[in-house]
């Protein structure tokens, strides 16, 4: 009778330090988090089935994604290269599937952004944010380069440069606030002909929900019948601030 009595106090007590342990555990990701939305940011929030994947990052040694200290996810599903210095300093070189492009170390890569930058439903392949730290007062959180692409129906063969810029800005004039600044061509990744769009508008951030006034330059090219957007957002005083960093990344891009 006195083993039976020891073996339950036993198990009973094993058991109230792993609950215990567990409840102490998700104490802490709370507080982490709120102390930390960089992190956060990185997650949308159709996407909490991934915030397993973000824990096990932060355990990672990736120093590429090293911001303020800790890591951020980045749901790598893509079959990138892992990111090398770039000739310019403070600048990492991602590669993605046929396309490479540089952007400053301390910006946040995602290989599986869900955020839509474009005005058509196009495909988003990497994003680059632009850290949080000392911009708080910004509503929208979600800012940066995105680069995706998009096939126009059945006709990605025929289909013109033009047919996809007259498209896009058909879209984007969904937006009520849709103010078209520049409409210019251009050319992306060495002499590949392309259209740059500027534009403002108003967007909401997937996040906070928080409405703002956005300034978006976004590059357009065409490679192997599939348009690429390389797209600029940013608040509309916040924008000139990162133009330059996106000027020398629009220019380092390159299609493999």
């Amino acid at each position: 009778m006195r083993t039976y009595s020891y073996l339950l106090t036993m198990t009973v007590t094993k058991v109230s330090i792993v609950l215990f342990t567990a409840i102490l555990f998700l104490f802490t990701l709370s507080i982490f988090f709120s102390n930390h939305p960089t992190f956060v940011l990185a997650i949308s929030t159709n996407e909490s089935n991934r915030v397993l994947g973000g824990i096990a990052s932060l355990l990672s040694s990736n120093p590429d994604i090293v911001v303020n200290g800790f890591h951020v996810p980045i749901f790598n599903s893509s079959n990138s290269k892992p990111d090398v210095p770039a000739a310019e300093k403070g600048f990492l070189v991602a590669e993605e599937g046929n396309f490479k492009i540089s952007y400053p170390s301390s910006w946040i890569k995602n290989n599986a952004p869900t955020s839509q930058f474009t005005g058509v439903f196009s495909t988003p392949i990497v994003s680059f944010l632009i850290p949080a730290a000392g911009l708080d007062s910004r509503a929208i959180t979600n800012t940066g380069v995105m680069i995706a692409k998009y096939v126009m129906g059945n006709r990605s063969s025929s289909a013109s440069l033009s047919d996809y810029v007259k498209q896009e800005i058909n879209a984007l004039e969904g937006n009520t606030y849709f103010e078209l600044n520049e409409s210019s061509p251009a050319k992306l990744g060495g002499n590949n002909a392309a259209h740059t769009l500027v534009y403002t508008a108003s967007m909401s951030d997937s996040y906070t929900l928080a409405v703002d006034r956005e300034k978006t330059i976004e590059t357009i090219a065409i490679k192997d019948g599939t348009a690429y957007f390389v797209v600029y957002r940013e608040n509309t005083d916040l924008y000139p601030t990162y133009l330059p960093l996106v000027n020398k990344m629009v220019d380092s891009f390159e299609f493999k």
